[in-house]
């Protein structure tokens, strides 16, 4: 079962870098000795990724992503329920290599600018 998203922080991304969802790569092609190359899928599933940051208060920052990730989602390693901000749609992510996934920067004035790549499952 997926973890909820924390109460009182804000899911909406950041529009700089944000990717929406998309396929890994699931594509084979070969070279013919004429004509265009054959292309096929590789494979009939493939797992979609996003990219995107989040910019939080210093005090949500600590107070809410910190024991979410280490505490709730076990420094990364557990899926949790988020929704794509575009769409609408519900998911299920996971962040892509747990917590050394996320990388965190100091923001604009009090702000932490927290960067993640997510697998949708």
């Amino acid at each position: 079962m997926a973890v909820s998203w924390p109460e009182g922080l804000s899911s909406a991304p950041r529009r700089e870098g944000y990717r929406p969802p998309r396929a890994g790569e699931n594509l084979l092609e070969t070279q013919t000795d004429a004509g265009p190359a054959k292309r096929r899928r590789r494979f009939t599933s493939v797992p979609h990724f996003v990219e995107l940051s989040w910019r939080w208060s210093v005090a949500d920052w600590k107070d809410k992503w910190l024991p979410f990730l280490e505490d709730d989602l076990e420094d990364g390693s557990l899926a949790f329920e988020w929704t794509e901000p575009l769409t609408g749609e519900d998911f299920t992510a996971t962040i892509i290599k747990g917590s050394a996934g996320v990388t965190t920067s100091i923001g604009p004035g009090d702000n932490m600018v927290v960067s993640v790549k997510l697998r949708v499952i």
